[in-house]
């Protein structure tokens, strides 16, 4: 099967097929309809998106000397809604474009 493992900080993990499409959506108010008690405020949410290695993933630290190591989406206007698409293919036609490999298991992390 052509399938991935995509695996989040949270330690949940999700089996993708070739050529799925995964939507990551910063955070905002506009997603958040009530507010909780004791949540950020407007000015603190502030998130960065990583696809990393399997060390910086157990460790929740990034080296970015690595480049398996690199930022996907910077989450810093919480007044707008942003959004990133991963889509999972073998290839990609832009050079920085990720690339992913039947079998192989995916890290991301947010900080």
């Amino acid at each position: 099967a052509n399938l991935f493992l995509f695996r989040f900080q949270t330690n949940f993990s999700l089996a993708v097929p070739l050529s799925s499409k995964i939507n990551i959506v910063c955070p905002s108010p506009a997603i958040i309809p009530t507010t909780i008690e004791g949540s950020i405020r407007l000015e603190e949410l502030y998130e960065n998106l990583w696809i990393v290695d399997r060390q910086a993933y157990d460790t929740c630290a990034v080296n970015t000397s690595k480049y398996d190591n690199r930022i996907l989406m910077k989450c810093d206007t919480p007044r707008q809604l942003r959004f990133f698409s991963i889509l999972f293919q073998r290839f990609s036609a832009l050079p920085d474009g990720l690339e992913f490999e039947r079998g192989k298991d995916y890290f991301f992390i947010g900080n």
